[in-house]
């Protein structure tokens, strides 16, 4: 946890379920050091299976300590990194005296504890510290059920009293439950506060601990795996991290970011979006990626997703990735896979961290709001736009940018000045979100007048040969111009499509029967007086997996009507699942742009088409990082507004290009 220029890359071992000896776990660890450069190494103890036989002993801690010792000095001259990581935080297991938490129901949970309980609060502080003070790790993570939401939140009287005290309040655990269950608007307030308050009880157990573990070893550095149920404590891993830091160490934490059970890699984009937020918004803080995809089989994930993943982590400035290369398995690395992909890549990864770390992201603004877009049933999802943007090869960003993509829940959760905020400048909306801030009172700043769903009527739901036509003045071809209807069958969900009519807006596209009967426009554009640039899309989001969303010609309509909101990014702009990040370099740098291309669809890219945007001017020079990390000059051409650069990608593979 040094701040290093290059990627810090952690490999969890998990001893106990492994029934791995302290010989098996050498020779494992020494095999991943020699055959593939690994040399920063997790030891995962003790382990869940704890949960049902019950918190371990004291003893426990103390011989687990010594192996530790024992590894660390055998391994430790041969430039290995021993870190510990305690599976057991809050699921930690029964215990005499142990404080469980109590669920919203009012029942016990059966193995997790609350962090206000004397007893327990005191044996895991001294287990922790004596681990510590006995094994010297270089550092130690608390794994990702360090959370009170990922056990139900705990709603004991201790908890409820505080609470109360805290807001001088009287509530119930039973209306408190209600209220958090709701989550209307009228109990927006009330949430805050009890996740502010849930966050509060973690930050002063997590100081506890430092506070125990200072006494002996201040210099081991403690973070976290961020849980999933961040923004259900309160967004807690920036407070938890700094007061598990204390005053001697750099925060820092693996942030939540992988899809279990199978990562298709078109949804990487959309799983990084919340560790990429969390990293632009904090500060002295170091970020790892979770390069995970349990069960760690590639059964299940192909290496080279997980490859694809941490390069685009780090293209987004993280500093390092817990990847699980190991299987749970008495023999660890019976396959190599994930190890051997990673270190076909690794001399790449290690300069590009280098360059984007003077670097500031670009691209279209996806708002980041974690608490705002938690008070709807998709709490643990990004917005919604996250997954067609970066599929259509458009660079995203978390902060302020000339042009902002919407969903619902913004429009439904953000205030008064953040929404002028947004009409002021380039604004995408689909129809949901255009719904609502019609409803909202600022229908006269979009140019149209948003209705119900056209489609209720059911015959027009069979209509599988309407089509949504793209109007003249946004494409320069006569053909190219048709696509699918939003209620065009799609086994992954539809969008519907709601009546736009226009109130001084241009029709950017119309919707047409199988007779071609005009239907109602489909997307508009418009100029309003506050000198915003808005587009409205009828077709909404929310659970929409159809062709009508993801074609070609859509992601061309939006590109086009993008630049004439503010012509500011790099984005690629032909094939389909093809992510960009794009980094603006610093003054000083010796390229202008380092743009991360990475190919998530299944076929091998044959070209890469850049658009160049109106403010980056003439392309002088383009360079690539080969597999070894070095410059080397890029074949390309420019066509106008286009950069090409001869380059194939096959699927997952990433070219980092430097643009002058």
């Amino acid at each position: 946890m040094t701040g290093i220029e290059t990627p810090e890359v952690i490999i969890p071992i998990n001893l106990d379920a492994n029934r791995t000896s302290r010989a098996d776990a050498a020779r494992v660890i020494r095999r991943q050091h020699d055959r593939f450069g690994f040399a920063s190494f997790c030891l995962c103890l003790p382990v869940g299976g704890r949960r049902n036989t019950g918190y371990p002993p004291r003893e426990y801690f103390s011989e687990k300590a010594e192996l530790f010792k024992e590894l660390k000095k055998e391994l430790s001259p041969e430039g290995i990194r021993l870190g510990w990581c305690n599976c057991l935080t809050i699921k930690s297991g029964d215990s005499e005296g142990f404080e469980k938490i109590v669920k919203q129901d009012g029942s016990l949970h059966p193995f997790a504890n609350c962090p206000l309980g004397e007893t327990f609060r005191k044996r895991f502080t001294e287990d922790t510290a004596l681990f510590c003070e006995t094994a010297e790790p270089e550092f130690v993570f608390f794994e990702d059920d360090f959370s009170l939401s990922a056990a139900d939140g705990c709603f004991c009287e201790k908890h409820i009293k505080l609470f109360c005290e805290r807001f001088g309040t009287e509530i119930s655990r039973e209306e408190l439950v209600l209220i958090l269950n709701r989550r209307e608007t009228r109990d927006v307030e009330t949430i805050r506060k009890w996740r502010e308050f849930t966050k509060d009880t973690l930050v002063d157990f997590s100081r506890a601990i430092r506070e125990k573990v200072d006494e002996k070893t201040p210099r081991i550095p403690i973070g976290l795996w961020q849980s999933g149920c961040d923004v259900l404590d309160g967004c807690c891993t920036e407070d938890v991290c700094r007061a598990l830091a204390g005053k001697n160490n750099v925060p820092f934490a693996r942030l939540a970011g992988s899809d279990y059970s199978g990562l298709k890699a078109n949804s990487i984009p959309r799983i990084l979006y919340h560790a990429v937020g969390f990293k632009q918004h904090v500060k002295d803080f170091l970020c790892y990626a979770e390069a995970d995809a349990f069960p760690h089989t590639r059964f299940f994930t192909s290496a080279k997703s997980i490859v694809a993943l941490t390069g685009t982590a780090y293209s987004c400035g993280f500093d390092g990735a817990v990847l699980h290369t190991l299987q749970q398995l008495d023999d660890p690395d019976e396959d190599e896979g994930f190890s051997r992909e990673y270190a076909r890549e690794r001399k790449r990864f290690d300069p590009l961290c280098s360059l984007v770390k003077n670097c500031r992201i670009k691209g279209v603004q996806i708002p980041y709001d974690p608490f705002a877009y938690s008070l709807n049933d998709r709490w643990h999802a990004p917005p919604l736009w996250t997954e067609s943007v970066s599929r259509f090869g458009i660079p995203f960003t978390t902060q302020e940018a000339p042009v902002r993509f919407w969903d619902a829940a913004a429009a439904l959760r953000f205030d008064g000045e953040q929404i002028i905020r947004a009409l002021s400048g380039g604004l995408f909306l689909d129809g949901n979100a255009a719904k609502i801030l019609c409803d909202r009172g600022y229908g006269k700043y979009l140019g149209v007048r948003v209705g119900e769903d056209v489609s209720k009527n059911r015959k027009l739901r069979f209509d599988l040969a309407a089509r949504e036509i793209i109007c003249e003045g946004f494409t320069k071809e006569d053909r190219k111009r048709n696509m699918f209807t939003a209620w065009m069958y799609s086994p992954g969900g539809n969008g519907i499509a709601r009546e736009l009519v226009s109130e001084g807006a241009k029709a950017v596209t119309g919707i047409y029967d199988c007779e071609n009967r005009f239907i109602t426009n489909g997307m508009t554009f418009f100029k309003n007086s506050l000198g915003g640039s808005v587009v409205v899309m009828g077709m909404t989001l929310e659970n929409n997996r159809s062709g009508s969303l993801f074609n070609y010609r859509r992601k061309r309509i939006i590109q086009t009507l993008m630049k004439r909101c503010a012509d500011f990014v790099f984005y690629e702009c032909e094939a389909p699942d093809v992510s960009v990040v794009e980094n603006e370099a610093s003054d000083g740098a010796d390229f202008r742009e380092l743009i991360t291309v990475t190919n998530l669809c299944g076929d091998t890219l044959g070209r890469i088409v850049l658009h160049v945007p109106e403010t980056f001017k003439n392309v002088t020079d383009v360079e690539y990082l080969d597999r070894g990390g070095r410059r080397k000059k890029a074949v390309f051409v420019t066509e106008g507004d286009r950069l090409i650069v001869r380059r194939s990608l096959s699927s997952c593979e990433q070219a980092c290009l430097l643009i002058s």
